[in-house]
């Protein structure tokens, strides 16, 4: 029974080799359906690697200004796998609660203007790149500083309400002294009739030393406080007649001198038959000189026409020395006087033309000037398309300064909005250094009546500047308004550039009248309808004066962030400004060089730029450097030492690509690429060169490493051309293309733009495609900047007829072209277009019977593997239990 039941089971099922075979063609079948399905998923294809957000922006650093900070940082460690296009600023007043304030290109600082001084201010940056934005980098904050403070403010008029002002002020050793008029009556004085004058004496805490009010039976007004070592002057004009003296006309001019304890020493009236004002009076050792205009002719003079200004001078006594009328055909008003060693100025307007002259149009200014025994020397007419009226003039040394207000625009200036104010500097000679135009978007120093209405507004000077005195209905940017009229005070250096200014008032209308400073402090003075803090309103319109103190600048922080790279016979430094600039501008940066360490020597001061080339070293020798910067107070501390040894011969980098002008309203705006080889060292900044004609191009501004430069000193309707060069610790390399553009004032006319390729709603295969398209312009289009988020652009090549190329993503993407013209006008065109990958557009024909093919193997091996089963199992007979033992 054994033999023949083993004979007739199967082979297969009892062999265990025949079963190992069965097992490896099943597992064999279950491989071969493994790499196939593995090959089925390589041809319908699987998305490749993510580019990441990039990391965080490194070391960024502020510092701060007056009313604006400027931050500066590194790009971050890692792009995360795409180039970094752009960053984000955030800004806070708290620490962590910062929002977006700006996104920038592909640069690596930002001023932040407009600033309120004496609020700290938070900042952080963020890197993004075409996987969208990273991680915030560190947080850093500034605090733009207080320039200004008020020292005390006294606020005075008549006993019932009145009209009370305050219209000049002068300081001696022994006080203050302000003078104006009233229409009711001062505390301890008495009404003499309608309008009186009034001089009040304080000390230099606020304290009132004595009071005088005076005049005629009708009114008087006083517009001229002078104090010198013999006592102090008053001059205005009044409709009466002063005791002792006889009435020339219709309205006097009045001089009167007083000594320091209120005491009257003489008094003159003089004038013609018609009307005479006096608005100005100075001093010299020799005498006092009285400014002012006249409608008749006053003795031993000619009028000219119309309303004439005049120039009279008395001794200390009151004698009258010379008088000297003056004018053109038209209306002439003399409205400030000054004196130096050379001689007399005179400022005012005119609606005529001196001769010699040039009327520019409307209300001119003119400057005009005398020994100091009256010969005449020269004049002076100037202005802008519209009415400009000065209103104080003051000189030292180096020249004559005059402020005033303007209506319109002066050459190379930018018009604010409004009347905005003037400042002007001649030299002795009456050869213009400089004009500053500035103001708010609303009115500075309003004239009472352009022709011969009263200016108001302040210049002054003293050894650390030029301060400058008004009021405006507008906010200054770092500033906060506190009425309908505020009181601004600014200042500037000699050589016109702006220190800082500060603004108060109080809720109602402020108006400033007078300005004086000197070593005790500076004092401003006008008329308030309002009520200033710890003081009382006397009702309708009261005087004030303020003591104001400048808080002193210091010497700026030491430069921070000082690099010092090598290259074949020279050292390049590189460093960021001071974290603080000590409350005025760095105007010079100090190299000190050196073999030892902490043996360095002054080798140079340069200009307030940011980087150093020291050419002329050493191969193989060690230098140490450190940096310092500099402002009006004085040299900060320096920075810590850096070292760099100059190599042997390297390369540097190849021309900038691509570069563009684009012209807006006094200005150029440049853009480039960078270059295709950095050298044998990385590129450490760029050069821009520029001339007025082709091929003519010195340089203009060394820049770090960015690809944008704005060309702020360009001149509307001059033609300019441009080079730049990229330069590394080896040198410099060849300058790029020329470019050329003309500001002009601002067009306003948007240009146009069209995509020609791809067309909209296209289906593309690729996820890089080329983009072409056209634009137009009425005057010039500047640029065509591509992008696929609408946030990132890039420069596309040409402009009325342009190329360039974006990376899409699969699926559906929308291409944007941006046309921008020369004056900053901008329109945009999209077209939307879908990338069809495999993995995302229509599996091809071939591609689905290769699968079909694929899955039938498959399926078909499968089934093989489950049939042998099958057999096999009804093939094998049932097992025969075992035999039970033997019985032993």
């Amino acid at each position: 029974m054994g033999a023949r039941g083993e004979g007739s089971r199967p082979r297969s099922c009892g062999d265990p080799r025949r079963r190992n075979r069965m097992s490896r063609r099943g597992s064999s079948v279950s491989a071969i359906a493994i790499t196939v399905l593995l090959g089925l998923v390589a041809l319908v294809g699987l998305p490749g690697a993510q580019a990441a957000p990039p990391t965080r922006p490194l070391a960024l650093q502020s510092a701060a200004g007056d009313a604006a900070v400027t931050i500066k940082w590194l790009a971050p460690s890692s792009d995360g796998g795409s180039p970094v296009t752009g960053y984000k600023v955030y800004r806070g007043v708290i620490s962590g609660g910062g929002a977006l304030l700006v996104t920038l290109g592909d640069v690596r600082t930002y001023y932040d203007s407009g600033l309120i001084n004496g609020r700290t201010y938070y900042y952080q940056v963020s890197a993004t790149n075409a996987a969208g934005e990273g991680v915030q980098s560190n947080e850093v904050s500034s605090t733009p500083p207080q320039v200004v403070g008020i020292t005390w403010i006294r606020q005075f008029g008549g006993l019932t309400s009145s009209y009370d002002y305050v219209r000049s002020i002068s300081v001696d050793a022994s006080g203050v002294y302000v003078g104006g008029d009233t229409t009711g009556t001062l505390s301890g004085e008495t009404n003499v009739g309608g309008a009186d004058a009034f001089l009040k004496k304080y000390d230099t805490t606020g304290n009132v030393t004595w009071t005088r009010q005076f005049g005629t039976i009708l009114d008087d007004h006083l517009f001229a406080v002078v104090a010198d070592t013999s006592g102090v002057y008053v001059a205005g004009d009044t409709l009466g007649t002063f005791p002792g003296q006889v009435a020339a006309g219709r309205t006097d001019v009045f001089l009167l001198k007083y000594d320091t304890n209120g005491n009257v020493l003489w008094t003159r009236q003089f004038g013609s038959p018609n009307y005479d004002f006096a608005l100005a009076a100075g001093t010299d050792a020799s005498g006092v000189y009285v400014a002012g205009d006249t409608s008749g002719v006053l003795p031993g003079e000619i009028n000219a026409g119309g309303d004439d200004a005049f120039l009279e001078k008395y001794d200390g006594s009151g004698n009258l020395l010379w008088t000297r009328q003056f004018g053109t055909a038209s209306w002439d008003y003399a409205r400030g006087v000054a004196i130096d060693a050379t001689g007399v100025y005179v400022a005012g307007n005119t609606l005529g033309v001196f001769s010699g002259q040039t009327n520019a149009g409307g209300v001119d200014t003119f400057l005009r000037k005398y020994a100091a025994d009256g010969t005449y020397l020269w004049t002076r007419e100037f202005g802008t398309a519209a009415h400009d009226v000065p209103s104080s003039i003051a000189t030292d040394a180096s020249g004559v300064y005059l402020i005033g207000a303007t209506g319109g625009t002066f050459p190379g200036e930018t018009r604010a909005g409004g009347y905005d104010v003037f400042l002007r500097k001649y030299d002795v000679d009456g050869n213009p250094q400089w004009t500053r135009e500035f103001g708010t978007a609303a009115d500075e120093n309003v004239p009472a009546g352009l022709y011969g209405g009263l200016v108001y507004g302040v210049v002054a000077l003293t050894t650390s500047g030029v301060y400058v005195f008004g009021d405006t209905s507008g906010t200054f940017a770092g500033q906060t308004r506190a009425g309908s009229f505020d009181i601004f005070l600014g200042k500037y250096d000699r050589a016109g550039t702006r220190m800082w200014t500060r603004q108060f008032g109080t809720a109602s209308a402020d108006r400033a009248f007078a300005f004086a400073v000197d070593a005790s402090g500076m004092y401003a003075a006008g008329y308030t309808a309002g009520t200033f803090s710890g003081q009382t309103s006397g009702g309708l319109d009261d005087a004030f004066l303020a003591s104001l103190t400048e808080i002193p600048a210091q010497p700026p922080g030491p430069p921070a962030n000082v690099q010092a790279a090598a290259g074949d016979g020279l050292v390049d430094l590189s460093w960021y400004q001071p974290v603080s600039d000590g409350r005025a501008p760095v105007t010079n940066y100090w190299v000190y060089r050196g073999t030892t360490s902490g043996n360095l020597a002054l080798i140079g001061s340069i200009p307030s730029v940011l980087s150093y080339s020291d050419s002329g070293r050493t191969n193989g020798v060690t230098y140490y450097y450190a940096v310092s910067a500099v402002n009006s107070a004085g040299e900060g501390a320096r920075s810590g030492e850096v070292s760099a040894t100059p190599m042997g011969t390297g390369t540097a980098p190849t021309a900038a690509q691509n570069l563009q002008a684009v012209a807006g309203n006094a200005l150029v705006t440049l853009t480039w690429q960078a270059p295709t080889s950095g050298g044998s060292s990385a590129i450490t900044g760029y050069k821009v060169y520029r001339g007025t004609t082709s091929g003519s191009e010195t340089l203009l501004v060394s820049v770090g490493v960015v690809l944008t430069y704005v060309d702020t000193g360009a001149a509307n309707g001059q033609l300019y051309y441009y080079q730049v060069t990229a330069t590394n610790a080896v040198g410099e390399g060849p300058r790029s293309n020329e470019a050329s553009a003309t500001p002009s004032a601002t067009d306003s006319v948007r240009p146009t733009i069209a995509i020609a390729s791809p067309a909209d709603n296209s289906k593309l295969t690729a996820t890089s495609v080329a983009v072409t398209g056209t634009s137009s312009d009425n005057v010039a289009v500047a640029k065509v900047e591509l992008s696929t988020d609408g946030a990132t652009w890039t420069l596309a090549t040409g402009t009325t007829s342009w190329s360039g190329s974006v990376a899409l993503r699969a699926g559906a993407n929308v291409i944007y072209a941006r046309a921008t013209d020369t004056s900053g006008n901008q329109v945009t065109a999209q077209v939307t277009v879908t990338v069809q990958t495999a993995s995302t557009g229509p599996i091809p024909l071939d591609l689905m019977l290769l699968t079909g093919a694929l899955i039938t193997i498959i399926v078909s091996l499968v089934g093989y593997r489950f049939v042998i089963k099958v057999k096999h199992k009804r093939e094998e007979p049932p097992r025969t239990p075992p035999a039970a033992p033997p019985v032993r």
